[in-house]
């Protein structure tokens, strides 16, 4: 049988309630940079580097002393850097998993000094 439209916004609501309620989690995830910088001065590491602040993950390089944004492609050499070598993740997945435990963390914290405002406004 065919929904109508209201009964496909009610399954639709529902369908993206359970997705939410899956996400409020706790993952098993390891945050592990498994990327060192190279051991050898003029040759670099490509990974995955993860950016908090912007909440996304993004390829990244590093050398025995500055690193940056985008791979290095074997031969070239980088037009722009930051200063001091990184530990990079090997696979944007394992970055991604990184920037959830970190989100993770984040959130409980917010949601811990929320319900201590609601606790103490309960006594007020």
């Amino acid at each position: 049988m065919a929904m109508n439209k209201k009964e496909k916004e009610l399954y639709e609501d529902a369908l993206r309630m359970q997705a939410t309620n899956r996400a409020l989690r706790w993952s098993d995830y390891v945050n592990d940079k498994d990327v060192n910088p190279p051991a050898d001065f003029g040759t670099y590491a490509n990974g995955w580097s993860v950016n908090i602040g912007t909440m996304s993950v993004y390829k990244s390089w590093s050398s025995t002393v500055y690193h940056g944004y985008g791979w290095v492609i074997e031969g070239d050499t980088p037009k722009h850097a930051s200063q001091n070598p990184i530990k990079q993740y090997s696979t944007k997945e394992k970055a991604l998993k990184a920037l959830r435990v970190f989100m993770e963390s984040k959130f409980a914290s917010l949601l811990l000094d929320i319900d201590k405002q609601i606790q103490s406004s309960m006594t007020e």
